[in-house]
């Protein structure tokens, strides 16, 4: 056996045909074809999103009943759990400030050993002493019973410091430079 070496004629390849090169009736019924995938696929689409805007009203209808149902409970517990405004000590919670107690354990100005934290401490004693020895000034905001802020204005320090009070306690909040107007109208 000889093997020969068969070279494609131009009748062996493949024949493709594009719409340019088909009758006119038959690019029409492709066209059909087509329009008619195009239409099934439009309301496929339209389905999903009839379907997804009846899930989202639906959700956002059991989230209002759930938050409706949820709401006196939750304030109930706030009006239980919130600290008289008799409980709040502004010279304990200046002094928790000035030593860096709600600092985050990661900043830099947090004491971190035996001897930085003892040496916060003092510093916090003596400067709060100094600070509200030249007096200050204690307001509270009442939210409902729920919850209550707290101010206190130190006018040798030049700042107000807010607290608030919620779930048996004061959490310290923020601090302020006093702005000049307010300053001065002291």
């Amino acid at each position: 056996g000889r093997s020969r070496s068969h070279s494609p004629s131009p009748s062996d390849e493949p024949k493709t045909t594009t719409i340019a090169t088909m009758p006119a009736d038959s690019r029409d019924r492709v066209a059909e074809v087509m329009a008619e995938e195009q239409t099934k696929q439009m309301m496929i689409m339209a389905a999903y999103g009839v379907g997804f805007a009846i899930c989202l009203r639906l959700l956002a209808q059991i989230a209002t009943v759930l938050f409706l149902a949820a709401f006196p409970m939750i304030y109930l517990h706030a009006i239980q759990t919130c600290p008289n405004e008799s409980t709040f000590d502004a010279k304990k919670e200046l002094k928790r400030v000035m030593r860096g107690e709600n600092l985050s354990e990661n900043d830099p100005n947090k004491p971190k050993g035996f001897w930085e934290k003892t040496m916060a401490r003092a510093k916090a004693t003596v400067g709060t002493e100094l600070a509200t020895s030249l007096g200050y000034e204690v307001s509270f905001m009442n939210f409902g019973g729920a919850f209550i802020v707290a101010c206190v204005r130190v006018q040798s320090l030049e700042s107000d410091c807010y607290w608030v009070g919620v779930h048996g306690g004061w959490k310290y909040i923020m601090s302020r430079t006093i702005p000049m107007e307010e300053q001065k109208a002291d």
